[in-house]
């Protein structure tokens, strides 16, 4: 059949990769040290996404002119460039450490009022956050917690949990536009490419780039075409392919 050449893209591979360390890291927001294990994992694959999608998309005609124009706005770039600031320490200097934070109610009117909440203990037993949130929530004391997070010093006073959820969003939809786009395409282009005798076969030249920009896009077309009227429904899908 047509279509059993074309495959999930690898971009689209990472990315599922990084949101499945996103859910463990949500699932375990309470958690310690599990969660900064997940959340070395998450930025470790989150970042590289984009360099999937330069090696997986780069010969493709028209899109590095569809990425140059898909730049972050200034304020992204500084938030992107804090996340390769977190990636770099963590593959280059060590693994991250996250600090807990805990919201509270109201402010103890005095350092003694401060120190009978037991935050110390409650800071020091990482792993027993979730029962001690439940502890104190349930005790008479009129400060009561309102939340506990966990932040690192590249983004301070932030839920890092947070971060990485806005950092995926903005993945999500670079990925999913760049799949709409190109998505096609790149399978057709790659399988010409890594299949010469078959390139030949249906295109005259082994090498796909040697053809000329209008026997190209006439090929693609002409190959798209015939794949897609003879794609299951679920395939589409996963392309991004509509009618």
């Amino acid at each position: 059949m047509m279509y059993d050449i074309v495959d999930m893209h690898n971009t689209f591979k990472r990315f599922q990769e990084a949101q499945f360390f996103f859910d463990k890291l949500r699932e375990n927001k309470e958690k310690q040290p599990d969660f900064d294990y997940y959340l070395n994992a998450f930025i470790s694959s989150a970042r590289t996404t984009f360099w999937i999608m330069k090696a997986e998309f780069g010969d493709i005609k028209k899109w590095q002119e569809w990425y140059d124009l898909k730049k972050f706005e200034p304020e992204q770039e500084a938030f992107i460039e804090k996340i390769t600031d977190l990636r770099n320490r963590a593959v280059k200097k060590a693994p991250l450490e996250t600090k807990m934070k805990v919201k509270i109610n109201k402010m103890p009117e005095s350092l003694d009022e401060f120190m009978k909440l037991g935050f110390d203990w409650l800071i020091e037993k990482k792993k027993d956050v979730k029962l001690s949130y439940e502890a104190e929530q349930q005790s008479g004391s009129p400060y009561k917690i309102k939340g506990i997070y966990f932040e690192h010093d590249i983004f301070p006073g932030e839920d890092i949990l947070k971060i990485c959820e806005n950092y995926l969003k903005m993945l999500q939809e670079k990925v999913f536009e760049c799949i709409d786009l190109f998505g096609l395409e790149c399978s057709i282009f790659n399988y010409l490419k890594n299949n010469p005798e078959r390139c030949k076969e249906l295109t005259g030249e082994e090498n796909i780039l040697k053809l000329c920009p209008e026997r190209y896009k006439l090929i693609i077309k002409e190959l798209a075409d015939r794949w897609t009227r003879n794609m299951p429904e679920w395939l589409k899908q996963t392309l991004k392919i509509s009618e």
